[in-house]
C-alpha cells in the first residue's frame, strides 16, 4: 500500500470535471446547485419573517399566524426531518423536531412548552447576518456566523449560528439544521473554569466531610469513653453511699446500745475547742451533773443521776 502522503492528487481538471458532473447530475433532477447569493438570500428572507412576527407582539393570534408562515414558508419539515436548537429554552425541550416546537419558540403560547416567551415577539426591529463561511454541496449549504438582532432599545444582541439548507422539489431553499448560541464568555461560560471550580468544589467538600467525620468519631469516642466513666464513677460512688448509710445505721444503733456518742469518733470530730469528754457529756444544762439531756446518734436521752437508784 502507498502511504498517505505518498499517494498521487488527482489531476486538478479530473476534480473539475467530478465536481461538473455531480453538478449536472442535480440538473438533471430538476434541482440546481445551491450558490452562496440564494443562502444570503434566504437569510434576508427570514429575517423579515422575525421583525414582522414582532410587529404584532401585541397580538398572540397575529404572532402565532406570523410563526406558523415562517415555519410553513422556510423549514423543511415537507422535506424530511428538521433539527432545531433554540438559543433560550427549558431543559426538557432545548432539542425540537416538530413543527409546532419551533412555532412555539418564535411565538410562545402554547402549553406543551410552558417556558417559551416568544423569541420573535421581543420584538425585534433589525436582524441582520454576517456569514463566517458557507460550504456548498449540490443541492445542500451550510452556514455559520454571528446574527445580530437589535430591539425597540437599540440593544444589539449577537448571536452565533450554524444552519443548514436543502433545496426542495420546487427549487426553493428550505431550513433543515437551526442552532442558535450565545457567543462564548470566558468570564461566564468556559468550560475549562467551570470544571476547575467544579473539582475545586467537589475536593473541597470532600475534605470537609473527611474532616467533619473524623471530628464525629473523635467525639464519639469521647463520649463513650466520658459515660463509661461517669457509669463507673456512679456505680462506685451508689456502693460507697449505700456503705456509708448502712454504717451510719449501724453505728447509730451499736451506739445507742452502747451509750457512745457518734461525736466521739476522731473521724467526725468535734470542735476545736472541745475536748471529747465535754463532747461525750454534753448536757442540755450546760452542766456535768445527772437528770442533763444528751444527743446520742440524733435521739434525745435521758441519763440517770450518779448514785441513783434504779428503781423510780
Amino acid at each position: 500500500a502507498i502511504p498517505h502522503r505518498a499517494r498521487p492528487r488527482p489531476p486538478r481538471e479530473a476534480v473539475k470535471r467530478a465536481q461538473a458532473m455531480k453538478s449536472n447530475q442535480v440538473a438533471a433532477l430538476g434541482q440546481e446547485p445551491v450558490t452562496k447569493k440564494q443562502v444570503e438570500h434566504y437569510q434576508d428572507l427570514w429575517a423579515n419573517e422575525i421583525v414582522q412576527i414582532g410587529k404584532d407582539y401585541d397580538s398572540a393570534n397575529k404572532s402565532r399566524a406570523g410563526a406558523r408562515d415562517l415555519v410553513n414558508t422556510l423549514y423543511g419539515f415537507g422535506e424530511g426531518a428538521v433539527l432545531f436548537k433554540p438559543t433560550e429554552a427549558s431543559k426538557d425541550t432545548r432539542f425540537r423536531t416538530s413543527r409546532l416546537g419551533v412555532m412555539s419558540y418564535f411565538a410562545g403560547g402554547d402549553p406543551s412548552f410552558p417556558a417559551d416567551r416568544g423569541f420573535a415577539r421581543r420584538p425585534w426591529v433589525s436582524v441582520r447576518f454576517q456569514n463566517k463561511g458557507i460550504l456548498v454541496d449540490g443541492s445542500r449549504a451550510t452556514a455559520v456566523g454571528v446574527c445580530y438582532f437589535t430591539d425597540a432599545g437599540g440593544v444589539e444582541v449577537p448571536l452565533e449560528y450554524t444552519m443548514a439548507y436543502v433545496r426542495d422539489i420546487d427549487g426553493r431553499l428550505r431550513l433543515e439544521v437551526h442552532h442558535l448560541s450565545i457567543p462564548f464568555n470566558a468570564k461566564s461560560n468556559s468550560t475549562w473554569d467551570n470544571m476547575a471550580v467544579g473539582m475545586g468544589n467537589a475536593a473541597r467538600e470532600a475534605g470537609e466531610m473527611k474532616d467533619k467525620a473524623e471530628k464525629e468519631v473523635e467525639y464519639a469516642g469521647q463520649f463513650v469513653a466520658t459515660n463509661t466513666w461517669n457509669m463507673v464513677a456512679g456505680v462506685f460512688a451508689c456502693i460507697a453511699l449505700a456503705f456509708v448509710a448502712y454504717f451510719a445505721c449501724f453505728w447509730d444503733s451499736h451506739a445507742a446500745k452502747s451509750g457512745i456518742s457518734i461525736a466521739s469518733l476522731p473521724f467526725v470530730g468535734a470542735e476545736p475547742t472541745t475536748s471529747s469528754y465535754e463532747a461525750r457529756n454534753f448536757s442540755a444544762g450546760g452542766g456535768g451533773g445527772g437528770g442533763g439531756a444528751e444527743l446520742l446518734g440524733g435521739r434525745r436521752r435521758r441519763r440517770r443521776g450518779r448514785g441513783t437508784s434504779r428503781r423510780a
